[in-house]
């Protein structure tokens, strides 16, 4: 695969990962960001908030 190709898939992987982390969209991850990001994680794992795995 040729550089520019992999410079692209790279940048669209990045892309989807900072808008899974950009909860409000706003362009800047923020600590809310990070913990509704984490809230998401643990209740799709099944976890509770508050619980020691959380």
């Amino acid at each position: 695969m040729p550089l520019s190709e992999t410079q692209d898939l790279l940048d669209r992987k990045f892309d989807v990962c900072f808008t899974h982390a950009d909860v409000n969209g706003n362009g800047v991850l923020e600590t809310a960001d990070v913990l509704a990001l984490a809230a998401r994680i643990a209740t799709y794992l099944g976890e509770p908030m508050g619980s020691p795995k959380t």
